[in-house]
Parts: C-alpha cells; sequence; structure tokens
C-alpha cells in the first residue's frame, strides 16, 4: 500500500508482480496483519448485503411504475376520516388550511400500496417467473421473516377492562396537567432552565487587566 485517497476514500496499492499502481477500497484491500477467514468473510457479507439491496430497489422500482389509472383513489367518508384525524387540535380547527397536496400525497401512497398488493399477488403467475426470479432473494427473506413474526389477532393494542370515565375525572381532579396554563409554565420554565445551562458563572471575556475584587 502506497497512500490513501480521501477525496475517492479508496487506498493506493502497487502489485509485486507488476508494479502497476491502482486505487481500491477498504473492503477489498486485506492488510498483512489481518484475519484472511474474517476478512473473506466480511468480503461475501458485503457483496451479499448488496444484492439484497439491489433486489429491493429494484422491487420497488417495480411496484412505482405501475399504472394508477384504473385504480380508485379514497372515498369521501375515508377523506374525511382523515382529515377528522389529522386535524384534531384547537391550532388547526381555527385556521383554514388547504389540504389538497396533502390530500394527493395520501392517494399516491394508496394507489401504491394498492399495487404492491396486486403486484405481489402476480408474482406467483408463470408468465412472471422471470421478475420473481430476480427478487427471489428479497422474497426469501421476507418468508424468512414471516416465519418469526407472530401474527396478532387485532390489528390493536388490547387494554384491561377499567372505568375510563373515573379515572379520567380523577386523574383531571388530581393533575393540572389538563390545563393549558400549567404546560405552558412548564414549557416557559424548562426553556428558563435549559438557558441558565448554557450561561458560564464566570466572565472570561475581559479587555483588561482587573484585580481580584473587580472580577
Amino acid at each position: 500500500m502506497l497512500s490513501h485517497d480521501a477525496n475517492d476514500a479508496k487506498f493506493v496499492v502497487k502489485y509485486k508482480d507488476t508494479g502497476v499502481a491502482v486505487k481500491v477500497y477498504r473492503i477489498h484491500l486485506c492488510f498483512q496483519a489481518e484475519n484472511p477467514f474474517l476478512f473473506a468473510q466480511r468480503v461475501a457479507a458485503a457483496h451479499q448485503l448488496r444484492r439484497e439491496f439491489e433486489s429491493q430497489i429494484r422491487y420497488a422500482l417495480y411496484v412505482d411504475n405501475m399504472p394508477t389509472d384504473e385504480l380508485s383513489p379514497l372515498d369521501t367518508e375515508q377523506v374525511n376520516r382523515i382529515l377528522v384525524l389529522a386535524l384534531n387540535t384547537k391550532k388547526l380547527k381555527q385556521n383554514a388550511l388547504d389540504t389538497t397536496s396533502l390530500l394527493s400525497e395520501v392517494n399516491i401512497d394508496y394507489a401504491r400500496t394498492m399495487n404492491k398488493i396486486i403486484f405481489d399477488l402476480n408474482l406467483t403467475r408463470p408468465a412472471l417467473a422471470q421478475v420473481s426470479s430476480a427478487l427471489r432473494m428479497l422474497e426469501n427473506k421476507e418468508e424468512a421473516l414471516a416465519k418469526f413474526r407472530e401474527k396478532p389477532w387485532l390489528g390493536v393494542m388490547p387494554v384491561p377492562r377499567h372505568d375510563f370515565p373515573k379515572h379520567f375525572s380523577d386523574f383531571c381532579f388530581n393533575s393540572f396537567y389538563t390545563k393549558g396554563e400549567a404546560i405552558k409554565a412548564l414549557v416557559d420554565v424548562n426553556e428558563q432552565c435549559l438557558k441558565l445551562t448554557e450561561l458560564s458563572l464566570f466572565n472570561t471575556r475581559i479587555s483588561k487587566s482587573q484585580t481580584l475584587s473587580d472580577f
């Protein structure tokens, strides 16, 4: 090894038999102090990970280029439910916000999800055997993960049975965290405490000499 090029992040090496100097990445360079078996495992793992990521990029490219003209967008009820959940704060309710661009992004993500489901179902067809073989590494990885992933019975987190109105009433009675004034006061106190941590106890910006008492 002759030197290291910081701009290209490569090492300059010179072959003993030919005397030719070339630039190589660190992953393709095995120092004499390194274990050659660990070096071979590291190179193999890097190439394996590269093929997996190439398969994931190819899969995302297939899904992104599928047509969305025949897919129906979200209906009015779904859009209203999204807006109610997204604008569920006092400040957002007071302002008349234009949600056209946000709903357009939601519709694009919804159409992509539908295309992904359709694409996954059609991968088992013999006509797409070539495409399926190109994504075989990604499919095997997803299948391996699916074996260890536990399927939940419900799509929500189960909560033990309790009297929610009573607990909420007790919390509101015993706590000030339900008041906007108390929360704002805590935020202001925290902000002032953070400012104090940045201050210095001693004045080190002195332009002229001083006596100890003046300091």
